[in-house]
Order: structure tokens, then sequence, then C-alpha cells
């Protein structure tokens, strides 16, 4: 029996087993625990869900910093004490991060915001009821082109400022305009999507909502 028990105690300490950890809506409340005891268990981490988790910020950097550089999916929805230090960590060490939530983390302005202009691999990245200045998301969007849209809340006036900046800097960064269309109404999710000018086989300009192939 005891080989049994060591057999078993090995395979669920196997790293290969933990590659996502959903701790959402404070389903474990000792989360400082749960971090320690995740750490050497964690070191193929891919996917990490704490939506409205209580946790304190230096063991989730320090949690981070041990099992985060293979993170492609972060959730950090209604996390209350996440704010701009926790987002220069999350820029230094989640290089390869694709999806990132960090809606309704209102300690976040746009000084957290500019960090995440170190990162060039985001696809989605959800902001709803942050006041993100329009120009920060252009240049996040510029290192992050396979980031065809983002989800958030807003209000006619923004949304329009956010069209135009948007524009006028991708017209700057590739020499070519950019049209964008929003077709859902104010004040709820929208998913902005782009338009991309290319030239076909025999020289004319055509649209396409593909942006162009990055080097």
């Amino acid at each position: 029996m005891s080989y049994v028990d060591k057999r078993f105690n090995n395979l669920i300490r196997d790293p290969e087993l933990y590659t996502r950890l959903n701790v959402r809506c404070g389903d474990i409340t000792d989360m400082d625990a749960m971090f320690r005891y995740f750490t050497p268990r964690c070191k193929y981490l891919q996917q990490l869900d704490l939506t409205a988790s209580d946790f304190d910020v230096m063991n989730f950097i320090n949690f981070l910093d041990n099992c985060g550089r293979r993170l492609t999916h972060l959730r950090l929805r209604n996390c209350e004490l996440v704010d701009n230090f926790v987002l220069l960590e999350i820029s230094k060490i989640c290089k390869n991060l694709k999806e990132l939530d960090l809606s309704s983390c209102e300690r976040i302005n746009d000084k957290g915001f500019s960090y995440l202009e170190r990162l060039n691999g985001l696809e989605h990245l959800n902001f709803s009821t942050l006041c993100i200045e329009a120009q920060r998301i252009c240049k996040i969007l510029q290192k992050n082109q396979r980031m065809l849209s983002s989800v958030l809340r807003t209000s006619s006036n923004k949304l329009s400022l956010l069209a135009k900046s948007f524009e006028a800097s991708f017209d700057q960064h590739i020499g070519s305009p950019i049209s964008l269309d929003v077709p859902v109404p104010v004040n709820r999710s929208i998913r902005p999507s782009c338009v991309f000018p290319r030239r076909d086989s025999s020289g004319g300009v055509t649209r396409s909502t593909q942006p162009p192939p990055l080097d």
C-alpha cells in the first residue's frame, strides 16, 4: 500500500498535469497558501484564471516569477488589488501572453497600461470600465498587430476619439490609411474590426481584414 501511495503522490506532483489553473471568484480563501502549494507544480503553466480573487500582490508576483513565463492566458477580472505595479511585472515576466483580462481592475490607469507596450504577442485584451487614453491603446495595438479587437465599454465621444487616433496611428505606422468599423451600439462590449489596405498581383489596392504579414 505504501508503494501505491508513494506512486500516486509522485503522479499528482507531475508539472505536466498543471498547465491550467482556475481559482476564480474567491473559491479559495487563503490565496497565499494556494500560491505556495502550486508553485513547485506549475512549471509549465499556460492558463491562469484568478477572476474576483483576493490575494497579496507580492505573493502573486512571486508566483508569476516562478510559474508565469509560459503563460498565454491570464485573467485578473475584478481583482481589486491589481495595480500598475502588477502590470509592470506582468510585462517583464509574461512575454508569451496572448490573452489578458483586466476588466474592473480599478487601480490600473494609463501609466500602468503603458507597460503593456512591452508585449508583442497579445491577441485579446479586455479592459472594460477602465479609463485608458485612446493614444495609449493605439500604441499597444501597434506592438500587438494580431490583436484585432479589444473589449471595452466607453462613451460615444471617447469611441470617436479612439477611432480617429487608431486610424492616424496606423496610417503613420504602415503608410496607408485604415478604416475602423464599430457596428455595435454604444455602452455594450465593442469589438472594433480593422480593414487593412493591400496590393494585389496586378498592383491595384484591395482591402483585407487580415493585418500585413509580420517580419
